[in-house]
């Protein structure tokens, strides 16, 4: 069956894999507003309370379920695709602090690769299972799946200009270099039992929700704890960085159009367009409070290898879904510190 008949379903189903992450919460919510049943795996927490039936990502009430899932399991992973037989597949969980993968490249590596190996086996032996129980009237479903891939496998292209997905990917770090080979191992599992795959290389992004061990996060929580008088100093890492911050909300939109229209075996960069360095964000948020704020450079937030520049050029994702950017770095910022100073905790 097509991912267009599929769709037509009165309320397709939708697997997120790392649902109870930021982005797969702020997912959740995008596949809600358009009518979506929605299923998540994580390796802990849940979309739905105990107490009721309301989504804890949408707070909505309805029938959204998850179960706690090593994406390293095999069995379980082949287990619960096959009990829900989703009509798109997103898989978003993996290990995706770069910073952290220096610190643990063999998980690292295992995550983010056998993750998504074990997430096409699963769909793959869920085809085969299905195709005994339909018939040519009611096929058995064909999923499309949405790969969720990073810019950062693109590395140091020694270019000033947003970048295409016709560059050749040169990662550089233990994360990106785990990206980059868990894309080439899907894209020929892929081939290999003719399933319905695309691929993202997603730019960076932020929003409400993001936990710390990011920029923007990173600094939206020491400046709401110098509010408070928690602290008095701002630690920064390299602010020559030029990156592509797209909000998260923007981001899950992207991932539903390209699930609804991409086209099968492509890759999408996915992203705004536009550069940003880590000073000019830092100097936007400072115009953001009022309190006196002292920044102090620490060495070890400095990363191996860091790339310089890594701009978006997201036109055929435009081309191809008719995304669009609909919230601004300036909201995206202001949203974000709103976030943090609304959940600081007491100490």
């Amino acid at each position: 069956m097509s991912i267009a008949r599929q769709l037509k379903k009165t309320k397709p189903k939708a697997l997120i894999t790392g649902s109870m992450g930021f982005v797969g919460r702020h997912l959740c919510k995008e596949l809600c507003l358009y009518g979506y049943e929605v299923f998540g795996m994580d390796i802990s927490g849940s979309l739905q309370s105990e107490a009721d039936k309301t989504c804890a990502a949408c707070g909505k009430d309805h029938d959204n379920r998850t179960e706690i899932i090593d994406i390293l399991d095999t069995e379980a992973v082949r287990d619960f695709i096959g009990r829900t037989e989703p009509d798109i597949v997103f898989h978003l969980a993996g290990q995706a602090d770069v910073r952290r993968s220096w610190e643990i490249p063999e998980l690292t590596a295992k995550l983010n690769i056998l993750g998504a190996v074990n997430v096409l086996g699963g769909i793959h032996h869920m085809q085969k299972a299905a195709s005994h129980r339909h018939t040519s009237q009611n096929p058995a479903p064909r999923p499309r799946v949405v790969m969720i891939g990073s810019a950062d496998e693109y590395g140091a292209t020694g270019v000033t200009k947003p970048i295409d997905e016709k560059r050749q990917p040169n990662p550089q770090n233990p994360y990106a270099i785990s990206k980059f080979i868990g894309e080439a191992a899907s894209a020929q599992f892929a081939k290999i039992y003719n399933l319905d795959v695309c691929y993202t290389r997603s730019f960076n992004h932020s929003g409400p929700g993001q936990k710390t061990g990011f920029i923007i996060p990173d600094f939206c929580d020491a400046i709401a704890k110098i509010e408070r008088g928690k602290a008095n100093t701002l630690t920064v890492g390299n602010l020559e960085s030029v990156r592509d911050y797209t909000d998260v909300r923007d981001i899950a939109r992207a991932y539903r159009l390209i699930a609804e229209k991409g086209i099968s075996a492509q890759v999408y960069n996915v992203g705004s367009g536009t550069g940003c360095s880590g000073k000019e964000i830092l100097d936007m948020l400072l115009t953001m409070t009022r309190a006196k704020i002292n920044i102090k450079q620490d060495e070890s937030r400095m990363r191996p290898s860091d790339t310089p520049i890594l701009i978006c050029d997201n036109a055929k994702l435009i081309r191809d879904t008719g995304w669009s950017r609909a919230y601004t770095l300036k909201q995206t910022l202001e949203d974000t510190l709103k976030y943090y100073r609304n959940n600081q905790t007491e100490e």
